[in-house]
């Protein structure tokens, strides 16, 4: 499956007398003979290259060359704890999860004034049947849906409230009253239900969906349609919109007020949270004047001391259960907006408070981050004895130590190299203090970088078991990257060595000794001799760029992609659609001012992605690609289909044909958009960019034409008749029928052929 998973090994041993006395390659571990300053050793398990021993006479020489595969990885754990940390913006509160049924139980949801503890419910309130409903777009293709209208007020408790809601749905408030087809969801399944309080949570997160529902209070006040029969007309109780604005009614109905940790089953024991002044140089905890309180407590998240006291420690109460859903892995403050307080006694000082992330829609990510004020810093501490190191370890590359001492495969821990499961089996791993250090190397999927080691060591044999060797190694890197960051840089270093050994059986020195008083030799002195000299040369950083003299190093401290923000606008035909007639600013093609703006013009144009792809080095010659980024791209072509009678066309050249895709909701303000990039390839004809509220009158006749006219009122349903092409015929197109639009799609496989795309854009 991966290159690096294709094992070769081959071995050879001289004999005594061989000059080569041996041989290997593959993927092995290699290794050199060491010395006291240079040592390569057989840990490198993820090498693929050669090894080869030479010996002739008192000379011997071996030498490796190898090509790192794998990635060397660590991981330390202290006290047998996984250690994690986040940062949570104060406007990424939980969207589209909690909702309250009803305005009225919005009001009654309040604290005590410590905010240890809810204040009581009123017992008419209590829900004792409910149901959900939600709706959106392509409902209307799903079993077990139907039409309904959800309203703000779906009391149905007198006939007078009833004939009020039929009222407001024929009258069509669009705005307090929504029409869809609804699917009901299933509870404890798809939701589940506080029916003290009146909110539900969502298990999906609904997105462009209504949310409304039905129910019963323990007064015998019914809101909306409950279990309706299959001819009953379904009336619900609107709790959110498909496209919730800060505008509508229910706006407020939707929970702000709670923060998702990054982790289910959260152990309290290892969570600690506070709260910074992100504008703030120093991420101040402590709010400015005011008595200088810390923030947990000014947002009430601080008023118990661990054992229960009423008394701030400056640490996020653990204890108090209502802030914390520890099994759903959530933070819930207090008040229902958490930076710009309800309470006129909040403690939080006017400057502070953010009421735009809550009342303000902004359309992306850096514009809330101008208004943003306030961070949440989480850290949580999680004991565990299964880790997960990542899939595809390469076998026997793990070294795991226990307090530095060496723990056995099997015995203290089991490993799974193809997922990367750890399982610790000895308990002193997992309990609090132990020191846990887990190194391994993992297979690259993808070859985004060359480490390459070359090596060798000659020794020369001296009499007495002496020797004078040399030892030189160099390591490259290479990677493909044309702009590295600063920290990545590839090296290129080279260590040379010389080290000797011998000793010389010294007579004179015997004599000597013997002639001392008091001294008599049993043996004959030697005199030893032992000497290394090593020099390390490293290149740290080889990217270098000469046109500018900087040979040095180069290497990028900051490329600022994180501050731009760009908008990828499609290149599939799909995400197309025939345009408008634009305004020219002069004829085509022509001097005659006469022909300024005129519509007559309109060619027979096509827009596909050609079967066959477009290597991207056609393109882009300089950019490196590899099998992680892919070598083939998708280009959009639009091309005019000559000497057709389309509309009559012109035999000359003053034509022009358009299309035009919708910008989303999310990059809809372009107002600090500073350039558009287009790569176009052509020799004939200009191309037009317009950009802003564009007419989709496509057939310009002065209306937006539908599909969807049953009955002269669109109802997203596909009914008889409908369906048959924005010329409004079903019957087949023809080339001379008339039509304002060829729009039957048609496409035969013809490699690239223009006709094989005549009429792929029906």
């Amino acid at each position: 499956e991966f290159d690096y998973m294709n094992n070769l090994n081959l071995n050879y041993k001289g004999k005594e007398d061989d000059i080569v006395t041996e041989f290997q390659a593959g993927n092995i571990a290699l290794s050199l003979p060491g010395t006291r300053f240079v040592t390569f050793s057989a840990s490198n398990s993820g090498l693929f290259g050669i090894k080869s021993g030479v010996k002739t006479g008192p000379l011997k020489v071996t030498a490796i060359a190898s090509l790192e595969r794998g990635q060397k990885q660590k991981l330390s754990l202290q006290g047998g704890a996984q250690s994690s940390s986040m940062i949570i913006k104060d406007y990424n509160y939980v969207k589209g999860v909690y909702f309250f049924v009803d305005k009225s139980y919005r009001e009654q949801f309040q604290y005590n004034e410590e905010r240890t503890m809810l204040l009581g419910y009123d017992p008419q309130k209590v829900i004792t049947d409910i149901e959900v409903w939600k709706a959106g777009k392509g409902y209307h293709l799903q079993p077990e849906t139907r039409k309904g209208w959800a309203v703000l007020n779906a009391d149905m408790s007198t006939p007078e409230k009833i004939t009020s809601i039929h009222n407001e749905i024929a009258g069509d408030e669009t705005q307090r009253t929504r029409v869809g087809n609804f699917k009901r969801l299933e509870q404890n399944r798809d939701y589940f239900v506080n029916k003290e309080f009146g909110y539900i949570i969502l298990k999906e997160r609904a997105v462009s969906e209504i949310i409304a529902v039905s129910y019963r209070d323990a007064s015998g006040i019914i809101h909306g349609t409950l279990t309706p029969e299959p001819e009953e007309e379904l009336i619900l109780q609107l709790i959110r919109n498909d496209v919730p604005r800060p505008s509508d009614d229910v706006w407020d109905l939707e929970w702000k007020n709670v923060y998702y940790l990054g982790g289910r089953n959260l152990d309290p024991t290892g969570i600690e949270i506070s709260i910074v002044d992100n504008r703030s140089n120093e991420r101040s905890k402590i709010q400015p004047g005011g008595g200088g309180k810390n923030y947990l407590n000014v947002f009430d998240l601080d008023n118990l001391t661990e054992t229960g006291e009423r008394q701030p420690d400056d640490k996020v109460d653990l204890n108090n259960t209502n802030l914390f859903n520890f099994y759903r892995g959530e933070l819930i403050f207090p008040d229902h907006r958490p930076f710009d307080p309800e309470d006129d006694q909040a403690d939080i000082i006017a400057d502070k408070r953010n009421p735009a992330i809550y009342d303000t829609l902004l359309l992306n990510q850096s514009q809330y981050e101008k208004i943003s004020k306030f961070d949440i810093e989480v850290k949580l501490s999680s004991a565990s004895a299964s880790y997960d190191l990542g899939f595809n370890l390469l076998p026997g590359s793990e070294e795991i130590t226990l307090g530095g001492a060496p723990l056995m495969k099997g015995k203290d821990y089991q490993i799974d190299y193809a997922s990367g499961s750890l399982q610790l089996m000895n308990e002193l791993a997992t309990k609090p203090g132990a020191d846990l250090d887990i190194k391994y190397e993992s297979g690259e999927m993808f070859q985004l970088e060359k480490k390459t080691l070359f090596g060798m060591r000659t020794e020369y044999e001296l009499p007495n078991n002496g020797f004078i060797g040399f030892t030189a190694m160099m390591l490259n890197e290479k990677v493909m990257e044309q702009r590295v960051k600063l920290g990545n840089e590839p090296v290129k270093n080279f260590v040379w060595d010389v080290n000797t050994k011998f000793q010389l059986d010294s007579e004179i020195i015997t004599k000597a000794l013997d002639f001392l008083p008091l001294i008599t030799t049993d043996a004959p002195s030697m005199l030893k001799f032992e000497g290394e000299i090593g020099q390390v040369m490293p290149n740290p950083n080889t990217i270098s760029i000469s046109t500018t003299g900087d040979n040095n190093g180069v290497a990028d401290m900051d490329n600022f992609e994180g501050s731009a923000l760009s908008n990828t606008i499609p290149i599939m035909r799909k995400s197309w659609f025939r345009s408008s007639v634009p305004y020219f600013e002069g004829s085509l093609e022509t001097e005659n001012p006469s022909k300024q703006g005129r519509a007559d013009e309109r060619g027979k144009l096509v827009w596909y992605n050609p079967w066959q792809q477009v290597h991207i080095k056609d393109i882009f010659p300089e950019k490196e690609v590899n099998t992680r980024t892919g070598t083939m791209t998708n280009v959009l072509v639009m091309k005019r289909i000559a000497n057709s009678s389309y509309l009559g066309e012109p035999a000359i050249f003053n034509w022009w044909g358009g299309i035009t895709t919708p910008l989303t909701t999310s990059y809809y303000n372009q107002s600090e958009t500073r350039f558009i990039e287009v790569w176009v390839k052509g020799d004939k004809g200009k191309v037009h960019i317009n950009l802003g509220l564009i007419s989709e009158d496509a057939i310009s006749n002065g209306t937006l034409d539908t599909e969807d006219f049953a009955n002269d009122i669109p109802n997203g349903i596909l009914d008889e008749g409908e369906d048959i092409g924005l010329d409004g015929i079903g019957a087949k197109d023809g080339p001379s029928a008339g039509e304002p639009f060829d729009d039957d799609w048609n496409y035969e496989f013809k490699s690239d052929e223009d006709d094989a795309y005549y009429n792929i854009n029906g």
